[in-house]
């Protein structure tokens, strides 16, 4: 969080202060929290260690899911003639310090699902491939999230 990893060419820290001199990483007996990994924090500033799980498993920071539903200006969905024109994209940390982009086609109705995204904001962007119009939408991907996108064209394409 505070310094840049070996290797990693997607960090964009650092995302807090350094920690070691903040209140926040000590215990309510001064003493620095302990963290070697998981899911869970240690104090043992109280003479007994007290251990706090923050999560249930490293899988709710890594596989959340994005879920939306295309249409265009007309309110339409794109049907079986239009919906292999739409790209949906996402653009996000793979894990060990690169970025990978992960695509969909939406239905005929345009739904699409992005699913094994990591915790993190990001732009995702909804191509309509033979027409000059892309659709942004900065997205905010929580642990344990589902996130759902509305996503209109801004022109009726179909």
């Amino acid at each position: 969080m505070v310094t840049r990893p070996s290797g990693y060419t997607t960090w964009n820290g650092p995302y807090i202060a350094d920690i070691a001199s903040g209140d926040f990483a000590k215990d309510g007996w001064g003493v620095a929290y302990s963290y070697s990994g998981g899911v869970t924090i240690q104090s043992t500033g109280s003479g007994a260690t007290i251990t706090k799980q923050f999560a249930f498993a490293t899988t709710d920071f890594t596989a959340n899911t994005i879920q939306g539903v295309v249409h265009d200006a007309a309110g339409l969905p794109p049907g079986s003639a239009n919906n292999t024109n739409i790209t949906v994209s996402l653009t996000h940390p793979n894990g060990a310090g690169g970025t990978v982009t992960t695509s969909v086609t939406p239905t005929p109705t345009g739904a699409f699902t992005l699913s094994s995204i990591p915790v993190g904001s990001y732009p995702l962007q909804i191509i309509h491939n033979v027409g000059p119009d892309t659709i942004i939408i900065q997205i905010d991907v929580l642990p344990l999230s589902m996130v759902t996108v509305p996503a209109t064209f801004g022109v009726a394409l179909w």
